[in-house]
C-alpha cells in the first residue's frame, strides 16, 4: 500500500522558502525516493505550505515536473461570501491544492466546533479535494481510558454532519451558499473513492516530543478505521431505508480509508512508526527538506 506523507508547514514560509521547496523537489526526484511506475511501496508526499505560497508553490511544480503534490491547511465551509480572510475549498484547489486538511488541533483550538468540522470536510470533499479529517484527545482522556470513545465521537459529528440531508446546527449561521454545497451522491463517490483520510493526531503529542506507544499507535488506528466504515455503513443504510441515498454500503464493505499519524513525529521515530500506519502528517520536520527526505527514503524501504 502506498503510504501518504504529509507535511504541514502551519504559520512558517515565505517567499525564499522556495529554495527549501525546490531541495525537496530534486530530493524526491531521486531514485531512493521517486516513487515506482506501479505506485506499490513507494511513498506520496504533500506539502500543505500557508496558503500565501501554494500557487507559487504549484507553477515551480509544474514547471520541475515534479512528483509532490500540494494541499491546504484549511478550508471555510462555504463556497464563497462575505468572510473575510478566509479561504474555500475551490480557492485551495484552483491553486493546486489535492487535499486540505481538516479539523486540525489548532484549528479546533483556535474556536472551531464539530458542526464546523463537519461543514468544512463537506466543503471540500464537494470541491473535489481529498480530505484529511484529523481527531485527537487530550492527556486526560488518555488517562481514563477515553481515547477511542473521543475519537468514536468527532468521527460521527463529522461524518454525520457531512452527509446530513439538513445541517443541524444553527439555520442563522449557514448561508444559501453553505446549504447548497453538493448533492450527496457526489459526497458517497468521494468517499468511496477513498478521498477522506484520517489523522490520529494526540493533542497531548503534538509539539511535546512525545508519542504513544508503537503498539497504541497501531491499535488506535486501526479502530479509527473499522469505527469510520462502521459509521459510513449506518449512515448509507439509514439513507437507503428512506431513499435519500443512491449508495449504499454494507457492514462488511472495504471502503478505502487510510488512517495516518500525527503528533512529534521526527526522522528518528518516522520509520518505526510507518510499520503501523498507512502514512504521517509531519508539522515542524517537515520544514527541513533533508529530515523529510530521510522520512520518505526510511518509507520507501517498508514492506
Amino acid at each position: 500500500m502506498r503510504k501518504e506523507i504529509i507535511g504541514n508547514w502551519k504559520m512558517n514560509g515565505l517567499l525564499d522558502s522556495e529554495r527549501t521547496f525546490r531541495e525537496l523537489i530534486a530530493g524526491y526526484a531521486s531514485p531512493s525516493n521517486a516513487p515506482s511506475p506501479s505506485g506499490d511501496n513507494s511513498t506520496r508526499l504533500t506539502i500543505c505550505p500557508p496558503a500565501t505560497l501554494l500557487l507559487h508553490f504549484a507553477r515551480i511544480a509544474s514547471s520541475m515536473n515534479s512528483g509532490i503534490a500540494l494541499g491546504g491547511q484549511y478550508c471555510h465551509r462555504a463556497i464563497s461570501g462575505s468572510h473575510t480572510g478566509e479561504i474555500s475549498a475551490e480557492m485551495l484547489r484552483d491553486s493546486g491544492a489535492r487535499l486540505t486538511l481538516v479539523g486540525h488541533a489548532e484549528r479546533r483550538a483556535a474556536g472551531d466546533r464539530e458542526a464546523d468540522v463537519a461543514l468544512q470536510l463537506r466543503a471540500a470533499l464537494s470541491a473535489g479535494l481529498s480530505a484529511v479529517l484529523c481527531v485527537g484527545e487530550r492527556a486526560s482522556e488518555r488517562a481514563a481510558g477515553g481515547t477511542r470513545t473521543k475519537l468514536r465521537e468527532q468521527l460521527r459529528a463529522a461524518i454525520d454532519g457531512c452527509l446530513a440531508d439538513a445541517c443541524k446546527t444553527d439555520a442563522s449561521e449557514i448561508s444559501t451558499s453553505e446549504a447548497s454545497i453538493a448533492n450527496l451522491a457526489s459526497l458517497d463517490n468521494a468517499l468511496a473513492d477513498g478521498r477522506l483520510m484520517l489523522a490520529y493526531e494526540p493533542l497531548w503529542a503534538i509539539g511535546s516530543g512525545e508519542t504513544p506507544g508503537y503498539e497504541e499507535i497501531a491499535e488506535t488506528c486501526s479502530a479509527l478505521a473499522a469505527d469510520a466504515r462502521d459509521i459510513l455503513a449506518e449512515r448509507a443504510s439509514d439513507g437507503a431505508r428512506n431513499g435519500t441515498r443512491d449508495r449504499a454500503w454494507d457492514g462488511t464493505s472495504k471502503l478505502s480509508i487510510s488512517v495516518l499519524y500525527g503528533g512529534s513525529v521526527k526522522g528518528s521515530n518516522a520509520a518505526s512508526i510507518l510499520r503501523h500506519v498507512d502514512g504521517l502528517l509531519i508539522g515542524k520536520a517537515s520544514l527541513d527538506a533533508q529530515e523529510l527526505l530521510a522520512i520518505v527514503a526510511a518509507s520507501n524501504k517498508i514492506d
